[in-house]
Parts: C-alpha cells; sequence; structure tokens
C-alpha cells in the first residue's frame, strides 16, 4: 500500500460507523463479526441482532429506543477495546 493509499485508508476509518471483520460471505455464521458505533466514542461488538457484553456472554441487543444506560454500561466499549474483543472472538472462533 503506498502513502496516498494508507492516508485513504485512515480518512475513512475515521469516518466509518461499523467494521465487519472475518469473512461476511460465508455461510457459517460465526465467520464474522461486526465492531458497530453505537454513540459518543462507544462501540459495539454484534453477530446479527446479539451484541456481546463484558461478561462475555450475548444477548438481544434491543432496538434504539430501548436502549438504556444498563445496557451500554455492560455491552459498549472504545473503538480499541471493541476491536480487540471481535479480533479474539473470531482467532477463538466461539459463536
Amino acid at each position: 500500500m503506498n502513502a496516498a493509499d494508507l492516508a485513504a485508508a485512515r480518512s475513512a476509518a475515521e469516518h466509518a460507523t461499523e467494521f465487519i471483520l472475518g469473512d461476511r460471505n460465508s455461510l457459517d455464521p460465526t465467520a464474522s463479526i461486526t465492531v458497530a458505533w453505537r454513540r459518543d466514542d462507544l462501540w459495539a461488538v454484534t453477530r446479527g441482532r446479539r451484541i456481546r457484553n463484558h461478561g462475555g456472554g450475548w444477548e438481544i441487543e434491543p432496538i434504539p429506543s430501548y436502549r438504556d444506560d444498563a445496557l451500554r454500561a455492560r455491552c459498549y466499549r472504545p473503538l480499541p477495546v471493541a476491536l480487540t474483543w471481535a479480533r479474539a472472538i473470531l482467532r477463538a472462533g466461539t459463536p
């Protein structure tokens, strides 16, 4: 990747609201995971409608109007932490 391509990728990442890691075209639902922006500087690690909580479990993520402070405290994290979690989940192959 040349310097111009790297600069363009960094610029796009600064404005991204979602990162899909793994193989999103696979029929295996555990082959990919999404890190999605939720609010402020907080991100969620998701698979479909499920969201990963700090305890390592999955729960159904409610629609935005039903997302409360308790859910945010359990499940949302800064982007670097969310990406680290997502990569670890993919490496482990956990559902």
